[in-house]
């Protein structure tokens, strides 16, 4: 019996858990196929390489974000290979079984909850011909009925281990996904998280071991955990934490966290962390407290806030701060009030989602009770409720963009930091949403240099007095992070007669030679031109601060490319040296 597990993921640095998960729970079946896809690919490719692998079990597992992919695909399959035998799971079939077993005769079963006990039953089962009935989470037609056992729930020791050489041979470039633990142990009404159940851990050696693996002998780029609140037993995360700190490796690690759960110990222990090896990410949602009764997601917002601040003195942790727009009694102005008191932490990343009313949650089940209109196929994300319209949730998506474009890729950062601070944050990105939206500019992909113009015609426009200095402060962003790129012409480079002696003459200067590292101040002109650049600027825009006047005095500034990376902290924070040397008329 030949068994084909079709990965859909979204993107292709995704890799799939559960799939991977099924794989090592058949050991019994030799013949299996791991097939990564993403949902990018034609369909008729995807097709073309399940229908060449001739299976005899097909099992795919079930998102929001492909299951269009999967309805699309499963008949095509039955067509020609008819005597094959297709089998969903996973949380997007997980609470409409029935009905989809009604509406689609190709789909032939469905297990709900979680799977590896009772895969390798099915296949155990399908083998020998044997009584179906027994297996737990198992959704199937008997005599024209559809029978539907109670989900599925594994005992975590038993679950085997979802990475070895077999499941895991390219990690180039790719995020792995790791869990140590099943539950929730909050019942957040738009997620089925807390319908899993009370908290599981995995046995601590079993994560060391296997992390070890990965981050040490396999050297993945990032291991992203999938446990909803990973601080939630505060014993248990602050031990992972200390064993991770200390691997010898470059590996990154991103966490699902909450802030208020935060405390004295753990940021002791985070103090020394080096810097870009832990990333959290902390769904705040809402400010509103009644919205985050209504979602059964209460939480002490000065203790959280204090946390999130803690975390960024530290200079190390990446922060993603999330906000979800269409939650209950969230009108459009108390999300000006979440979204101005979340961007004023100032995190590194500020994700502004948009809720989805997921199949099965209690928020979809209260559909009704809130007015909710929601579109009618994957991922079912909300157009209105009774608190907010469809217009104003538009002119959110258009905020969401300029977002993600300008303040969340990092490359503006100086600019942003002083010009949005004689605003408040939402009322500036939501005129840059309205400005891109009337001169269609999202009909269109911008260049890096195209959005830097983009941004001084915006500022230029709508913040006047601001334009030369907001010419300064985008010509250092630009040359923060791109030394080997020519700046936009909006910028204005001072041109300086024979660059090199120029240069020459200022390294002349012990001053100028104490702002290289130790080991680059004795090299020559010639060689310290290939990690530097020096600017003119018409003031210096290292010292500006929000709500005081700038002095305008020609300054020149050194930027040190030696340490920059891939790596967010490197990247921005070591992309120059923060000295500057001030020129005389």
């Amino acid at each position: 019996m030949k068994i084909v597990l079709v990965d859909l993921a979204a993107k292709y640095i995704h890799t799939g858990l559960a799939t991977r998960y099924l794989y090592q729970s058949g050991p019994a079946f030799a013949r299996t196929v791991l097939l990564e896809k993403t949902i990018n690919q034609p369909v008729d490719q995807i097709l073309a390489d399940i229908y060449r692998e001739k299976p005899d079990v097909v099992g795919f597992s079930c998102y929001i974000w492909n299951i269009d992919h999967i309805l699309r695909l499963g008949p095509n399959i039955k067509a020609l290979l008819p005597q094959a035998t297709i089998i969903l799971g996973g949380p997007e079939v997980s609470y409409s079984a029935q009905e989809l077993l009604a509406d689609h005769r190709w789909i032939d079963f469905i297990i709900c909850g979680e799977g590896e006990e009772s895969w390798p039953e099915l296949l155990e089962c399908l083998r020998s011909k044997a009584d179906l009935t027994g297996i737990a989470g198992l959704c199937f037609r008997l005599d024209n009925h559809i029978i539907a056992n109670e989900p599925a729930c594994c005992n975590l020791h038993k679950v085997p281990n979802p990475y070895d050489h077999n499941t895991l041979k390219n990690t180039a470039n790719r995020i792995i996904y790791y869990e140590c633990s099943r539950g929730c142990p909050y019942n957040c009404s738009y997620c089925l998280s807390g319908l899993a159940g009370k908290v599981r851990l995995l046995p601590l050696s079993r994560i060391k071991k296997e992390l070890y693996y990965l981050a040490v002998e396999k050297n993945v780029q990032q291991i992203k955990f999938v446990d909803r609140t990973f601080n939630h037993n505060k014993t248990f995360a602050t031990e992972i934490f200390s064993y991770l700190k200390e691997l010898p490796s470059e590996t990154s690690y991103h966490f699902e966290m909450r802030a208020d759960l935060i405390d004295d110990n753990l940021l002791g222990l985070l103090r020394d962390v080096p810097a870009g090896r832990f990333q959290f990410e902390i769904g705040i949602q809402s400010t509103n407290p009644q919205t985050l009764q209504a979602i059964n997601r209460t939480h002490n917002w000065p203790k959280l806030s204090d946390s999130i601040q803690s975390i960024k003195k530290l200079g190390t942790i990446h922060q993603h701060l999330d906000l979800i727009a269409g939650l209950p009694y969230e009108d459009y102005a108390s999300f000006v009030n979440s979204f101005n008191q979340v961007y004023n932490l100032q995190p590194e990343m500020l994700q502004l989602g948009f809720l989805k009313l997921i199949k099965g949650s209690p928020l979809w089940h209260q559909r009704e009770e809130f007015g909710y209109n929601y579109r009618s196929y994957p991922p079912y994300e909300v157009l209105a409720n009774s608190w907010i319209s469809y217009p104003e949730l538009l002119r959110l998506k258009d905020l969401e963009a300029v977002l993600e474009l300008f303040y969340n890729s990092g490359n503006f950062a100086h600019t942003l930091k002083y010009i949005v601070a004689e605003d408040c944050g939402f009322r500036f990105y939501e005129g840059l949403g309205d400005w891109f939206r009337k001169n269609r500019l999202f009909e269109q992909k911008h260049s890096l240099e195209t959005l830097f113009q983009l941004l001084y015609s915006f500022i230029s426009a709508n913040y006047p007095l601001h334009s030369q200095l907001g010419r300064e402060l985008l010509k250092l962003d630009f040359l923060k992070h791109f030394k080997h790129r020519q700046l936009p012409e909006c910028l204005e480079h001072i041109e300086v007669d024979n660059y090199t002696r120029w240069v020459s003459n200022l390294l002349a200067d012990d001053g100028v030679r104490q702002l290289l590292a130790p080991e680059q101040r004795n090299l020559a002109v010639r060689d310290i031109l290939k990690f530097t650049h020096f600017e003119t600027f018409s003031l210096n825009p290292l010292k500006l601060k929000p709500n005081q006047k700038p002095c305008l005095q020609k300054t020149v500034l050194l930027f040190d490319y030696s340490h920059v990376s891939r790596k967010w902290h490197q990247k921005k924070a070591q992309a120059f040296a923060l000295e500057s040397i001030t020129v005389s008329e």
